[in-house]
């Protein structure tokens, strides 16, 4: 049984068709390690609506904060996804933060 799961979900991580989001629940802590949209795919709000989906999940299980290392080719720009849906720079860039609610908030409540 657990073969099977996990040949299925290496065959869907490999896939570079498919858009993908995941990482590691340590406590209350969520460390974002994969946020993936195919190019062909990007700009139409598909990575936003994973961060949002993601972030609605982990704000009902309690988790507290959302980490990352932006590794985006958008680094510190106005453009950049992880910006755009409320996420902040730490003292040492690339890595970044945001709760769960800020990310729900703000993307929610953008024009």
């Amino acid at each position: 049984f657990f073969q099977k799961k996990t040949s299925k979900l290496n065959a869907l991580l490999k896939n570079d068709d498919v858009p993908k989001a995941f990482g590691i629940l340590n406590g209350r802590v969520f460390n974002l390690l994969v946020l993936d949209v195919p190019t062909r795919l990007q700009g139409q709000g598909i990575g936003t609506n994973l961060l949002l989906k993601l972030s609605k999940t982990l704000h009902s299980m309690s988790c507290k904060v959302i980490e990352l290392d932006d590794m985006t080719t958008r680094f510190k720009s106005n453009k950049n996804i992880y910006i755009r849906c409320g996420f902040r720079y730490c003292k040492y860039p690339p890595s970044m933060y945001a709760s769960p609610r800020r990310v729900i908030d703000t993307i929610t409540n953008r024009p």
